[in-house]
């Protein structure tokens, strides 16, 4: 499977959609190896993850399906993050953070920072 451990999440969403980093609902599907769209219907409910809005279809970040990531610690972030728009927790997730030594919250959940990184979304949640 492609690792989605560094993608360039602050470019633009058609960028992000070319490189494989935000994809549609059957390929995200796919890839967390759910058998039904309701699965991910449940998952955006529960806040456990998120989609983002192009052109009236749901798109959704490839990192959720990513060996490198917890499963269960990206679901606790995206579900800190609260109701915020899909295009500010991607945001979030994407981007480098002096609080992290310049590492992305990604990268920070790689090496195991969950603790320090659900602080950060909480904060970020409140702004």
């Amino acid at each position: 499977m492609k690792s989605f451990a560094q993608p360039p999440l602050l470019d633009t969403i058609e960028n992000l959609i070319l490189q494989g980093h935000l994809v549609p609902l059957r390929d995200f599907q796919a890839l967390m190896g759910w058998t039904s769209s309701r699965s991910v219907a449940r998952a955006l409910v529960a806040q456990r993850i998120f989609a983002m809005d192009v052109e009236g279809q749901p798109y959704f970040p490839a990192f959720f399906a990513d060996a490198i990531y917890s499963r269960r610690h990206l679901a606790a972030v995206t579900k800190q993050l609260g109701d915020l728009p899909g295009g500010a927790k991607l945001q979030f997730f994407g981007s480098r953070k002096g609080s992290l030594n310049g590492q992305t919250p990604l990268e920070a959940l790689a090496a195991g920072w969950l603790e320090t990184i659900l602080r950060l979304a909480a904060a970020y949640a409140e702004s």
